[in-house]
């Protein structure tokens, strides 16, 4: 995000990961649509280069490449993708229950709880909750609630809830009301369980 020029204060953003969609580009910039708030926002080639490279991320994986004209090789149906996305999601929760973290999922929700009502809390917390962690994930959980919504209605319900209660983390994160969002994050990991409970009860 430090290579993103147009962002107000991108030079503060250095080691920052981002995504953005390109809807357009000519010989000397691409034009962006930014989730983060900036629509047709235009970057030269050269400066979005440095901000694909990613050199400054340390947890990036793999090597920098760009390619052009791709091609479909197939399509899905929209029960495919249904399938396909609940496999994958039971696959991710199992890859990481037999990996060899020590905390995932609610007990991980849980920890976060214990380390925000008993400190100390830090300015990368404050920063990470605040700015980033809860409203993409409030984000994230109500695009799941609607993806689900025809298909599987108490992962959706599930989703919506989920989507609810980060959204107020966030409002308590941004006022540091942290023994409130402590209380909040414990309704969490139990929602947590919850999905992932009917999740491997879902059919496909």
């Amino acid at each position: 995000m430090g290579e993103l020029t147009y962002l107000p204060n991108h030079k503060h953003l250095n080691g920052a990961d981002h995504y953005v969609l390109g809807y357009a580009m000519d010989n000397q910039s691409i034009y962006l649509h930014d989730p983060a708030g900036f629509p047709y926002v235009p970057l030269t080639l050269e400066q979005f280069k440095k901000a694909w490279k990613a050199d400054d991320i340390p947890y990036c994986k793999g090597h920098f490449k760009y390619w052009s004209s791709p091609k479909k090789t197939h399509s899905l149906h929209d029960n495919e993708i249904y399938e396909k996305t609940i496999m994958y999601f039971k696959k991710t929760y199992q890859e990481f229950e037999n990996s060899n973290l020590e905390i995932i999922g609610k007990d991980a929700i849980l920890h976060y709880a214990q380390q925000l009502r008993y400190g100390p809390i830090t300015h990368e917390m404050i920063d990470h909750t605040t700015y980033f962690l809860f409203q993409l994930s409030a984000k994230r959980a109500n695009d799941f609630a609607f993806f689900f919504k025809n298909k599987a209605t108490n992962l959706s319900k599930l989703k919506i809830i989920q989507a609810e209660t980060l959204g107020l983390c966030h409002y308590l994160s941004v006022n540091k009301e942290w023994s409130q969002l402590s209380e909040k994050l414990q309704t969490l990991a139990d929602i947590e369980d919850r999905f992932r409970s009917e999740l491997f009860k879902t059919a496909i």
